[in-house]
Formats: structure tokens, sequence, C-alpha cells
């Protein structure tokens, strides 16, 4: 019985070692690699002088204005309605942005004078009057666009806001040096309605 044992772990034994004893086979080394050569393309030259003419395009962006128009709008009633003010100005700043790239300029004027009643930051206000005097200065009204320049000065000023009192100085200068432009009645605002909407201070409609 022994002997059967013996015999067996002797057979085992060979089995497992064998591996170590067969011939490993060595491979050649792996050669460097080398910097590849730049590809040389039959690729003609460019002609510089070429004939062909290219037009720049100015593709204006793409949104609808009514959803635009109601999502301002709504903002700019809740914040009226819980009189967070200054968040308004933005919305109605925001608003006459929009009349303005349909040329709804009664629109447009209306609202900037809503966002300068509303606003107490100097900035806003003067960016507001200055946009404010470019309209009335596309519209013929000359009178009235002096009026909101001096206005947005007279505030630069008293904020310390040196840049744009040079800037708004050189506007009342091209507009004292400007001819006086023939705009349509159509396109012309009443200055009663102004006057009486620089009075209001807050939005009866909101």
């Amino acid at each position: 019985m022994r002997f059967f044992l013996l015999l067996a772990c002797c057979a085992i034994s060979l089995n497992t070692s064998a591996q170590f004893w067969k011939k490993k086979v060595r491979y050649a080394a792996i050669e460097s690699a080398k910097s590849a050569p730049a590809p040389q393309f039959a690729t003609p030259a460019l002609n510089l002088k070429s004939n062909v003419v290219y037009i720049n395009y100015y593709i204006q962006p793409v949104f609808d204005f009514d959803l635009m128009e109601q999502a301002v709008l709504k903002e700019a009633k809740h914040n009226m309605r819980y009189r967070e003010y200054q968040q308004a100005s933005h919305s109605f700043t925001d608003l006459a942005g929009l009349y303005l790239l349909h040329n709804r300029f009664s629109e447009a004027k209306w609202y900037l004078l809503q966002s300068i009643s509303l606003s107490n930051n100097a900035n806003l206000k003067i960016a507001n009057l200055l946009t404010l005097a470019g309209i009335k200065t596309d519209l013929g009204e000359a009178a009235l666009a002096k009026t909101d320049l001096q206005e947005a000065r007279m505030l630069a000023s008293a904020n310390g806001l040196k840049a744009d009192v040079i800037e708004i100085d050189r506007r009342l200068l091209a507009l004292n040096n400007s001819k006086p432009l023939i705009v349509k009645p159509e396109l012309r605002y009443s200055e009663a309605v102004e006057a009486a909407a620089r009075k209001k201070t807050t939005l009866k409609a909101l």
C-alpha cells in the first residue's frame, strides 16, 4: 500500500514541475521607436490672388419675440407686485431693448422712463438716459435728447464717474454740431405723454 502511495506522489510531483524544465523561447528585442518622417502631401500651393469674393453675412439671433416679451413682462409684474423695484427696473430696461429691436420706439422710450424712475442704480440710470437720448436723436428730437444727456451728465458727475462725463460731453458736442433731422410724423413721440411718464414712480397697470 505504501508503495502505491509513494508511486502516486512521485507522478503528481513530476506533472507539476515539468513546466520548469521546458526550454524558454527568447524573442528578439524590440527596436527603439524612431521619429517617423513627415508625410509629403501633393497639395498645390494656395492662390492668394483668387478672384473669389467673400461676403460677410450678419445673422441676427433668432428667438420668439412674443414668448420673450411675455416672459419679461411676467417677471416685471412679479417684481412690482412684491415691490422689488430695482429688479423691476432691470426688467423694464430689457423690455425696452426688445422693442428697440423691432423699431417700436414709443414703447421702448416709455419702459426706459419707468426704469429710470424706479432704479436707484446710477450706472443703470445713466445707461438708460443715453439710450433714450440716442432714440430721440434718431427721431429728430434734438432738444429732448439734449435734456436727457444733461441729466445723465449731472448724475455721472455727482457719482464721480469721470469716464461717463467725458463720453456724455462728447455726445453733447456732437448733438450741438449736428443738423436737425426730418422725421416722419408717425415716429414722433408726444411731449405731453413723456412729461406725464416722468412723474410716475410706479406702474398702475401692473
